[in-house]
């Protein structure tokens, strides 16, 4: 068995890598209220923003998060979200938030975050935006709920840019 120890590893340029560094972050906050009432996706207002990346190689995460609550009697039912992205047409990485159980049940009021990622497409733009839907029936769900509370709430969209891990390819010479 051997063993490698370094205390650096750099370029033949002798620069160094640039390991997970934050490339660019685009954010959209969302005070408006969304009413969903089905199960089919639908969009969320506001929560849609527009990333050019930098780098082919790079890593894209999104993250989103909002309010979510009922207001009904019967709140047997949950929020899945979809990204959809609206310059290719798809959708990705459907996210089942809650499940709200009981028969009368009003104001359950909760807060989410989801998370995607994926891979640069190369370096045009892209615009993308957040759909929601009732998991399992039409019952009433509000995503960032402003007619019950003192002030919004206030969801955000965030698109950051990350440049990628290297991978290094080590090859051992005997002699």
């Amino acid at each position: 068995m051997s063993i490698i120890q370094v205390d650096e590893i750099r370029k033949r340029d002798n620069s160094t890598f640039p390991l997970g560094k934050l490339l660019q972050q685009v954010t959209t906050e969302i005070s408006d209220q969304t009413n969903l009432a089905t199960t089919s996706f639908t969009d969320l207002t506001g929560f849609t923003a527009n990333i050019t990346p930098t780098s082919s190689s790079s890593k894209i995460i999104f993250i989103a998060s909002m309010s979510v609550n009922h207001d009904t009697t019967n709140v047997n039912n949950g929020l899945k979200v979809q990204l959809y992205n609206t310059t290719d047409s798809s959708s990705q990485n459907i996210y089942n938030f809650n499940r709200f159980n009981g028969a009368s049940s009003d104001y359950i009021y909760q807060w989410h975050t989801a998370y995607f990622s994926c891979n640069s497409w190369g370096t045009t733009a892209r615009s993308y935006k957040l759909q929601g839907a009732g998991i399992d029936n039409s019952n009433s769900i509000k995503v960032n709920r402003t007619d019950a509370f003192s002030a919004p709430a206030r969801g955000h969209l965030i698109i950051q840019e990350i440049l990628n891990w290297v991978h290094l390819k080590l090859q051992i010479y005997k002699s």
